[in-house]
């Protein structure tokens, strides 16, 4: 009766495969043939770490190399003693680096705004889907009004971090590298301001989307099961098959109340396959530019050691809005299941 042929679909551009679809861990988790193995899901981790790991090893070879020689031009011109020529070539070195820090900070942010992208369409296919199984479950009133605010929150969310928070890690990143080029660092202050309006912001949407979801479903079981108790009422109610008829909406609710956990628990499933190698790579640009700020601070240029730290947390921020958005959202599913 339900329609899941796009949601497959889009899993399978997306993964570019056709082995993992809703359908299949629907129907394994209904068979109870889904098995998670703890170490092959590690070893699944570690392989994708040094996959990503390999991908960048370029971007790590430029940054060393770009900053081993801002680091050899400095003692070079502290042994002829002339500042200006030392300053002219950190200048130059340090222009090279941001051409290279901007466009791998590109990467990340067109990584994260993709999943955050498909976050929202693969929501959009299940959520119906799910709510479809919790009316019949009897819970139609609960059904309706958390299915509208759950795909409007999707969007609001989406909404806000595209427009909002996306260009504000922009110019954030663009700020700190700015206030790097001096030894004063005279924006230093609103660029903290602007790293913490970015941590706030993202904790507010949490707090505000689980706390939406749990009055919805608080409000809820006011007006629930009201069919399904008209329904067992006027079945019981009929002459000699009543009791039969009774014990038959009670197996379909079970039966769907069953189909709804496994549905739920197949999209929180898909939702971290899905976003289990964005976020990694997210994690691995972090740690590749503060791992070459540690690396390099005892002979390269403290602004230099500056910048790429400032620039491994503003990376960071952006992983922790991305793991913030599919734990959120993970959490708001499993409140359907109490429904």
């Amino acid at each position: 009766m339900i329609n899941t042929n796009e949601l497959d679909s889009l899993l399978g551009a997306n993964l570019n495969t056709n082995e993992l679809s809703f359908s299949s861990f629907f129907n394994r988790i209904m068979e109870g043939n889904l098995t998670l193995s703890p170490g092959a899901i590690l070893n699944e981790i570690l392989r994708i770490i040094m996959s990503e790991l390999s991908l960048h090893i370029g971007l790590m070879q430029q940054i060393i190399f770009i900053c081993v020689l801002s680091a050899i031009l400095k003692v070079l011109t502290d042994s002829f003693k002339s500042k200006g020529i030392g300053e002219l070539g950190f200048y130059a070195c340090y222009l090279s680096l941001v051409v290279i820090i901007f466009a791998s900070f590109n990467v990340a942010l067109e990584v994260a705004s993709n999943m955050i992208q498909t976050i929202t369409t693969i929501l959009e296919l299940a959520i119906p889907v799910i709510m479809a199984l919790v009316i019949m479950t009897g819970n139609i009133t609960a059904a309706s009004a958390y299915n509208s605010l759950f795909i409007f929150a999707i969007n609001i969310i989406n909404f806000i971090i595209v427009n909002l928070l996306k260009p504000i890690l922009i110019f954030s990143v663009t700020l700190s590298v700015i206030n790097h080029l001096t030894e004063h660092e005279v924006l230093k202050n609103f660029s903290e301001l602007l790293k913490k309006s970015l941590q706030f912001g993202v904790k507010t949407i949490v707090g505000l989307f689980i706390s939406l979801m749990a009055i919805q479903r608080t409000a809820a079981p006011i007006l629930n099961n009201i069919a399904l108790r008209g329904a067992r009422s006027a079945a019981g109610s009929v002459p000699i098959v009543g009791g039969a008829l009774t014990g038959g909406i009670d197996s379909v609710v079970y039966l769907a109340s069953g189909a709804k956990s496994a549905a739920i628990v197949a999209t929180i499933i898909i939702l971290i396959v899905v976003c289990a190698v964005p976020i990694i790579k997210l994690f691995v640009i972090s740690f590749i530019y503060r791992f070459i700020a540690a690396i390099i601070a005892p002979i390269c240029d403290k602004r230099i050691v500056k910048c790429l730290n400032a620039v491994g947390n503003f990376t960071g921020i952006l992983l922790a809005i991305s793991v913030a958005i599919v734990v959120m959202f993970a959490a708001g599913l499993f409140l359907i299941v109490s429904f």
